[in-house]
């Protein structure tokens, strides 16, 4: 189950849409009043969700090689569904801009390891897998404390290549489409499956 910490129209700015830049939203000024100027820079973001500590039911910290940039990233969680692979992320403020929601930059970074990981899984090519492209349309905005979800399809494995598509989605809302192309690089590595991934046994 998906335990969320606000549900839909409670909270918030904007009708609780989940919207809301926090940094620079600074209510409706009134009659012949100017709106009051906000030092985006000095002033720290808000959040228009409460940070949530909790992971949803399945899900799984990733058993992943340590990397100094994405263990910085992350943690990073993933689950299986079927034969696919499904990853997470709960946003922290530290993965935010300072409008109080998750950076492009970060929701890049989540989009490019779901490519590479799942290509690898979902493929069944357990290999390690590089980006040859990534193509990104950033769709809606991921307020801090929510959580995001990736999944992935491949569309078709060639000798050399992988071609992919995916959306991060919080809830039924989607936040990033993508599509991209990676290349299997060395030989098979167990370490490359769902299973060494999920630390859920043999496939």
């Amino acid at each position: 189950m998906h335990r969320r910490g606000v549900q839909e129209g409670e909270g918030g700015c904007h009708g609780g849409k989940g919207m809301c830049n926090a940094a620079v939203c600074v209510g409706v000024a009134g009659p012949g009043k100017a709106r009051p100027r906000t030092n985006m820079a000095a002033t720290p973001a808000r959040s228009c969700l409460p940070m949530a500590i909790d992971i949803p039911e399945g899900f799984t910290a990733l058993k992943l090689r340590p990397n100094p940039y994405i263990d910085a990233c992350g943690p990073l969680y993933g689950k299986r569904e079927g034969d696919r692979f499904v990853l997470g992320l709960r946003v922290e403020r530290r993965h935010c801009n300072p409008g109080g929601t998750c950076h492009g930059g970060m929701l890049s970074t989540l989009a490019d390891m779901l490519l590479v990981l799942g290509s690898g899984a979902q493929s069944g090519l357990h290999r390690y897998m590089v980006t040859i492209n990534l193509s990104s349309d950033f769709m809606s905005a991921a307020p801090e404390g929510c959580w995001l979800e990736g999944r992935m399809e491949v569309l078709r494995v060639t000798r050399n290549l992988v071609f992919c598509q995916g959306l991060l989605t919080q809830g039924d809302q989607t936040v990033l489409r993508m599509s991209g192309i990676t290349k299997p690089m060395g030989e098979p590595d167990p370490s490359g499956s769902l299973a060494a991934y999920l630390g859920d046994g043999p496939e």
